[in-house]
C-alpha cells in the first residue's frame, strides 16, 4: 500500500487511496508474481513445457563442450577449439535515397498528424459552442462556477508547489540540471538507432 505523509496534490491522495484497496493490492501482487515467474522461466526454463531458459542453455553448452576443452579428458580435441575467421565483404556505401525516403515518410506523417490535429480541434470547438448555446442560464451559471473553482484549485496548487528547476531543497543541483540533457540524449539515441544503418548482410551467390 501507499501512504501519503505530506502531499500537496489531491490527485496523489486519490492514488494512495486507490492503491490501498484490497482489489488493487491483489492486482499488484498478481502482476509482480507474474513478472517474477516470467523472469524465472526466461533464466531457468519452464519444466512443464520442457524448454530450457537462457541460463540453463548456457550451462548445458558449457557442460557439453567441457570434455573437448579439458586436456586430461579422452575426448579432448584441440583442433575443434580453433575457428577460422570469416571473410569480411566489402562495405557497401550508404544510399542517399534511403535517407531521402525516410525523410519523406517522416514529413508525410508529420503533415497528416498536423491536419488531423487541426480537424479534431475545429470539430471539438464547434461542438462545444453548440453545446453551450443549448444550455439554460442556470446551467451556464453552474458551469462558470465549476470552472472558477477549478481555476482557483490549479492556481492554489501552483502557489504551493514548485517546478523541478526551482526545487533547491528537495532535488540536488546535479539532478535538476542534468535530467533535461539525459532526456535529450535518450531521444537522440532513439532516433540514431532507428534511422541509421546498424548492420547489413551481403549474400554472394
Amino acid at each position: 500500500s501507499v501512504s501519503c505523509i505530506e502531499c500537496t496534490s489531491p490527485d496523489f491522495e486519490l492514488l494512495a487511496e486507490t492503491l490501498s484497496t484490497p482489489s488493487s493490492v491483489s492486482s499488484v501482487t498478481k502482476a509482480v508474481n507474474q513478472l517474477l515467474q516470467y523472469l524465472a522461466d526466461l533464466l531457468i526454463g519452464n519444466n512443464e513445457e520442457g524448454g530450457g531458459g537462457y541460463a540453463q542453455v548456457q550451462i548445458d553448452r558449457l557442460l557439453s563442450s567441457a570434455p573437448r576443452k579439458c586436456p586430461h579428458h579422452p575426448d579432448y580435441n584441440a583442433d575443434n577449439m580453433l575457428y577460422s575467421s570469416f571473410e569480411k565483404p566489402a562495405a557497401q556505401p550508404d544510399s542517399i535515397g534511403f535517407i531521402i525516403a525516410i525523410g519523406c515518410v517522416v514529413g508525410t506523417i508529420i503533415i497528416v498528424i498536423t491536419i488531423i490535429f487541426f480537424l479534431v480541434n475545429y470539430v471539438t470547438k464547434r461542438r462545444h459552442q453548440q453545446w453551450v448555446t443549448a444550455l439554460s442560464q442556470e446551467e451556464l451559471t453552474a458551469l462558470q462556477e465549476k470552472q472558477a473553482r477549478e481555476t482557483h484549485r490549479k492556481k492554489r496548487l501552483n502557489e504551493l508547489t514548485t517546478s523541478m528547476i526551482y526545487s533547491h531543497e528537495s532535488i540536488p543541483f546535479l539532478i535538476r540540471y542534468s535530467l533535461p540533457f539525459i532526456i535529450l540524449g535518450n531521444i537522440a539515441f532513439f532516433l540514431s538507432g532507428h534511422l541509421s544503418l546498424g548492420a547489413s548482410v551481403n549474400i554472394a551467390a
